[in-house]
This record gives C-alpha cells, sequence and structure tokens, in this order.
C-alpha cells in the first residue's frame, strides 16, 4: 500500500522557493542530485515545530495503554485532551488510589468530540437520569472524574486521518475497488476518502505554515550569499558588501502568512508576532 504521508514534502519548499536564484538553491544540495539534503533537514524542523505548536500530528499518534495521558480530575464528565483531532479513543479509566477503585468505562459510554478534543462520558445511570427527567443525584451517583491530582488515565488517537488511493480494499476484506481511508495508524480502514473537509482544510493549513516557516529559515540563512551582496562604487572604486536586508520582504511575508495560518487555529499556545495568545 502506498499511504499518502501528510506531512508536506519537500516539493512544497521547492515550489515556494521558485523564485529563489538556482546558483543559491545548488549550495544546498551538495550532491547536485536534487535531494536537496539539507532543505529536507530544514522542512523537517519546521514540521517538528508546527506540530508542537498546534498540539497535534501530520500523521495519527496512539498513546499506548501502558503509558496514557494522566489528567487531574475536575468533577464533571469530560476532559480536554491535550492533542487533537482526537480521532479515537483506546482505554479511559479513572483510578483512586487512595480507596483501591479502578473505574473503566466502556466504547458505548464514551462519547468523543474530534474536532474539539473533547471526551465525555454519559453512563447507563446518566442516560436514565436524564430521560425521565430527574436531577442528578451527584451523592448516590459520585463525580465521574473526582477532584483528584492525575486519576484519569487515558489513551487515545490523535492526528489526521491517511489517505490509500491504492489500497486493494477487497484484499482488507472491506469492498471492491481502490482507496481507503485509516484513522488508527492502518489497524481499520474505510473504503474512499472519508476525511472530514473540515479537517481537511485544516491540515493544508498547517502543511503551508510549516513550508513558510522552513522557506523563511532558508531565505534567512541565503542572506549572505550572491543575491546578498550589494554593489557599489565609492571615491575609492568598485566595492563589495554584505547587503543584510537581502530577502528582507520575503521574509516578513512567509512569516507573516505562517502566523495567519497557525492563528486560525483555536487552541494553540502560541505567540503570534502582534503579541496575543489564542486559546
Amino acid at each position: 500500500m502506498a499511504v499518502l504521508d501528510n506531512r508536506p514534502q519537500l516539493q512544497f519548499l521547492l515550489d515556494k522557493l521558485v523564485a529563489v536564484p538556482p546558483v543559491i538553491l545548488s549550495k544546498f544540495d551538495p550532491d547536485g542530485d536534487g535531494t536537496y539534503p539539507l532543505l529536507r533537514e530544514e522542512l523537517d524542523t519546521s514540521i517538528a515545530w508546527v506540530e508542537d505548536v498546534a498540539s497535534t500530528k501530520f500523521n495519527p499518534v496512539q498513546t499506548t495503554i501502558a503509558e496514557p495521558e494522566l489528567y487531574d480530575g475536575n468533577g464533571t464528565n469530560q476532559i480536554v485532551t491535550r492533542k487533537r483531532p482526537a480521532i479515537s479513543v483506546q482505554n479511559l479509566q479513572v483510578e483512586t488510589p487512595i480507596l483501591g477503585y479502578i473505574r473503566v468505562y466502556t466504547p458505548s459510554e464514551i462519547k468523543l468530540y474530534v474536532k474539539q478534543g473533547v471526551v465525555k462520558v454519559f453512563t447507563y445511570k446518566l442516560a436514565v437520569e436524564q430521560a425521565l427527567m430527574q436531577s442528578v443525584d451527584y451523592q448516590a451517583w459520585g463525580s465521574l472524574f473526582p477532584p483528584l491530582p492525575q486519576c484519569v488515565q487515558l489513551a487515545y488517537t490523535y492526528g489526521f486521518e491517511q489517505y490509500d488511493p491504492l489500497a486493494d480494499q477487497e484484499a482488507l476484506g472491506i469492498g471492491t475497488g481502490t482507496g481507503a481511508t485509516t484513522d488508527d495508524m492502518g489497524i481499520t480502514w474505510t473504503p474512499g476518502d472519508t476525511r472530514d473537509p473540515e479537517l481537511l482544510n485544516w491540515l493544508k493549513n498547517l502543511q503551508e505554515a510549516a513550508v513558510c516557516e522552513a522557506a523563511a529559515k532558508f531565505l534567512g540563512q541565503s542572506a549572505g550569499l550572491i543575491v546578498g551582496i550589494a554593489q557599489s562604487v565609492s571615491f575609492d572604486g568598485y566595492s563589495r558588501s554584505l547587503n543584510p536586508q537581502a530577502f528582507a520582504s520575503q521574509i516578513a511575508a512567509l512569516t507573516a502568512r505562517r502566523d495567519e495560518l497557525l492563528a486560525r487555529r483555536k487552541r494553540q499556545f502560541y505567540m503570534t508576532t502582534l503579541g496575543s495568545t489564542s486559546y
């Protein structure tokens, strides 16, 4: 199978640098074979930075049940995941060591809001009480997530679904034809491209943000190369000096575009160039 990598590819970066003179680009391709290993390394660094800023992963990642994420209980029936989009929940439980009590919630009791990164539990008792329009008896029912430190354990998959346009669905036992989408690192496939358009747009925004970040850093490093040399004629003859403003306008445009794209993500801890923090 040829699962598409959601991370932006090197060609995206080269397209963004199409106006850069080839003589400068060649300095980042020492072997001259068109692989540009130095640019690839720059792009990988930018991808990791964007993932950290946006609290996500371009490709799905699963936290393990053996080492789940720990959350403080908040006395309610919901918690907000640290990463999003949260695609699926593998395990959710509450452990109270002092009382020696462990409550494991079943899949039917777990409600996941993918785009918001919110996990709620809705137990049978709560469903009956609300269906009968009775007030919730918290003394009898108890808090779902008691206000104790790190008592909630959560194992889940987050990131963006991957699409394989060449998947043999019949061999996978999910139909006939080609093309399938997976949201859990290849365990379960759905026929066709079933990715949510809103999440797909979110993914494209983050891809472009990573490319803009890599391009801006590349141009900053290239300021001292050929285009970064200012030529002038002075009283003592012809002289050459470094132009520190080379590529300045391009870098400013790229960083502004990067900040604009990242600011569209509501729950990210990122200080923009305007000095405001977005959650």
